[in-house]
């Protein structure tokens, strides 16, 4: 299970390029590509940090020191990288799906043949989906204020 929660953020950004896909020129050509690409990108990374690791540090310390990678980086760079990381994980997976959930309900729209949706289909002059992301946006809002955030990994996993 912590692997998971440690390998999963890397991979989420497939999703949200799959969720812009429609700004793009060759959607099904640059999809491909750019989900291929950041896969590899990431496991790259992470391979790159296991070895480090393992390279680095003690097989007993990495078995029981499940906060070794904080640690590593805080003696090393003196900084909180880590921390930092996180919160720009956090951040970017906010705003990527905040962007890719108005583009979905407008491609919805335009599918479904009801006039309750059809509101939806309308662009900007620029090409974004406003009443789709004044809708996103506000859902978002009522659901934090009605269920509060005593609880944000919960409230996540229940969006996703």
């Amino acid at each position: 299970m912590l692997m998971f929660v440690l390998v999963f953020p890397g991979f989420t950004g497939v999703l949200a390029g799959s969720n812009l896909s429609a700004n793009l020129r060759t959607p099904t050509r640059s999809i491909a590509v750019g989900s291929l690409s950041s896969l590899f990108f990431v496991l790259g990374t992470y391979v790159a940090i296991c070895c480090t690791l393992a390279a680095s540090v003690q097989r007993s310390v990495l078995k029981d020191n499940l906060m070794i990678m904080n640690t590593v980086v805080h003696t090393s760079l003196k900084a909180p990288i880590g921390y930092i990381g996180v919160a720009c994980t956090t951040l970017s997976s906010a705003l990527s799906y905040l962007m890719g959930a108005p583009r979905i309900l407008q491609a919805i729209a335009r599918d479904v043949d009801t006039p309750l949706l059809k509101r939806f289909t309308k662009t900007s002059s620029r090409g974004e989906p406003l009443s789709a992301l004044l809708l996103t946006c506000g859902l978002v809002q009522v659901r934090g204020l009605v269920r509060g955030s005593e609880r944000p990994t919960r409230a996540a996993a229940d969006l996703s």
